[in-house]
């Protein structure tokens, strides 16, 4: 027994580590991807490649830890080992549950993730934002293209000195109309305020029009936010760089201050969702291992993108509808999004358990479906070739 416990602790070891390299290299991948076609010199991200790559841990370990699993277990279904150890009187589910040591483990680092190294690494991120949103800025001025295009706004400049911009050109069209509005300013500044990108021109020459008005203004000093993704403000994106002490604070304070009502309500909102996945995601990890073991029993997925795509719908179905939830209406009262967490995660784990201990009538209960289909599909053939001739 203890000759099959190392042989599945080092099966399971060297695809964990392998696994997770690759989750890692595929959410970091994404994340620089996308900051480089928006404009950023890859050369500013390598400071905060690391904090991107602390983000993604939390996330990349049990979705590598449930595919290990899963690969291991299926692997050795599909060979005929399971069905050995069975015939030696050794039990498949007992041979599974072999592997608590790393389910254990997997659990409380990823508590210590979600804890104490999601936070710090929040605020990397927040303190690097402003330092690549001016190398973004300075790489679309020199490639002569807009500094800002977004939600009906497009801005130029001729050149750029740190936060400071020279002969600046906006237009802004409107949304309930044709009309727009064109400016120039000599000089101007950019400030990633609470509310986004916000843009101070001084000096502006203001042109609108509207239908058959047109207006012409000058003004000293024209001022605004610009950036509609964060409506919410910096109060929507605070709590994630909390530690779960204060966190826990916030949320004890906002329920007496009784702004978890109407439209001030997104620090409460946001602290609730974070508390709730710190709290969660521990025990989703073994869920999610728990799933993975009874899926590779009933159906003996042992190929690696079979496994790695199983695990990742399972994990995206159990996680991000409750994020999703909260962030789609952050300003608004919501419902506990515990709720969405929660009721999936041991949903999956209670599937995972019937598959392990009930993996052929888990094969029939898939299979059903379409063998009603099959056997039906043929009858009404007959029927149609019958009345053809």
């Amino acid at each position: 027994m203890r000759t099959l416990t190392r042989h599945l602790q080092r099966q399971v070891a060297g695809r964990f580590g392998l696994l997770l390299l690759i989750f890692l290299m595929v959410l970091v991948g994404g994340q620089l991807a996308s900051l480089i076609n928006r404009g950023a010199p890859p050369e500013t991200l390598l400071p905060v490649a690391m904090f991107m790559a602390l983000l993604a841990l939390p996330m990349a370990l049990p979705m590598a830890l449930a595919s290990a699993v899963l690969v291991v277990l299926g692997a050795m279904r599909r060979d005929g080992e399971l069905q050995a150890l069975a015939t030696a009187g050794v039990d498949p589910v007992k041979a599974a549950f072999r592997l608590w040591p790393f389910v254990v483990a997997g659990m409380l680092l990823s508590a210590l993730l979600w804890h104490a190294v999601m936070p710090a690494a929040m605020k990397g991120m927040r303190n690097h934002a402003a330092s690549i949103f001016q190398a973004m800025i300075a790489q679309r001025v020199a490639a002569m293209k807009p500094v800002w295009s977004n939600d009906g706004v497009s801005a130029w400049a001729g050149q750029v000195e740190g936060q400071e911009l020279r002969d600046m050109f906006l237009i802004r069209k409107d949304q309930d109309s044709d009309g727009f509005t064109a400016m120039f300013a000599p000089r101007g500044e950019w400030d990633l305020g609470p509310n986004g990108v916000r843009f101070d021109l001084k000096d502006v020459r203001l042109y609108h029009h509207q239908g058959n008005q047109v207006a012409v203004v000058d003004s000293p000093v024209w001022s605004a936010a610009i950036n509609p993704e964060d409506r919410g403000g910096k109060l929507n994106r605070e709590p994630d760089t909390m530690s779960t002490r204060r966190v826990w604070a916030t949320l004890k304070a906002e329920r007496e201050a009784g702004q978890n009502r109407g439209t001030e309500c997104a620090q409460y909102n946001n602290a609730r969702l974070t508390l709730h996945l710190r709290l969660w995601m521990p025990i989703a990890t073994a869920c999610f291992c728990l799933f993975a073991a009874g899926f590779a029993l009933a159906f003996g997925a042992a190929e690696s993108l079979v496994a790695v795509g199983v695990v990742a719908v399972a994990v995206a179905v159990a996680v991000y509808p409750a994020i999703g939830f909260v962030k789609t209406g952050t300003n608004h009262q919501q419902m506990d999004p515990g709720i969405l967490l929660w009721l999936p995660g041991l949903t999956l784990a209670g599937l995972g358990w019937f598959m392990l201990h009930k993996p052929e009538k888990a094969r029939e209960a898939v299979t059903m479906p379409w063998w009603w289909l099959h056997t039906h599909l043929k009858m009404w053939l007959r029927r149609l070739a019958r009345r053809l001739r």
